[in-house]
């Protein structure tokens, strides 16, 4: 079985979290770092696991690799 070049490096990657002031709602950029696990078979979905064990399946694209 041939392994995909980012299984196994550390990345980054964005999400929105969003935060309520008052009766107004915003929304804050946040960065998440973890470690990629597994990669799909055709390349476009990847399996990353940040430090404290959450898993998260992401698309590829939207990873940045740290390594």
């Amino acid at each position: 079985m041939i392994s995909h070049y980012m299984t196994g490096k550390r990345v980054s990657w964005y999400t929105l979290q969003k935060i309520k002031l008052g009766k107004t709602i915003e929304y804050m950029r946040k960065i998440n770092y973890g470690k990629v696990v597994d990669v799909s078979t055709c390349g476009n979905l990847c399996l990353v696991v940040e430090d404290n064990g959450v898993q998260h399946e992401i698309e590829t694209s939207e990873v940045d690799s740290l390594d």
